[in-house]
């Protein structure tokens, strides 16, 4: 009776790591899914177009643009 008790007991001891290495992996899986989706996000180009102009509405030459927060510059000549 005992040696079947013990049996049992290993079999729901069993059953319950199944349970959490399953858990473990849906979690790991969502994660890597996760941190993939967030870096890719940042990586997506975006085309930003537009005119530098003064208080006449003149194109300024030689004017340079600086995305906020990053080192990306663009400069023509003509203001473009």
């Amino acid at each position: 009776m005992q040696l079947i008790a013990c049996s049992n007991l290993l079999i729901l001891k069993k059953k319950a790591l199944v349970k959490l290495v399953a858990i473990i992996k849906l979690t790991a899986i969502f994660l890597l899914t996760f941190c993939m989706y967030s870096s890719a996000k940042g990586l997506v180009p975006v085309k930003i177009t537009g005119k530098v102009t003064n208080d006449k509405g003149e194109p300024l030459s030689g004017a340079t643009v600086t995305e906020k927060g990053t080192v990306n510059t663009v400069g023509t000549k003509d203001g473009l």
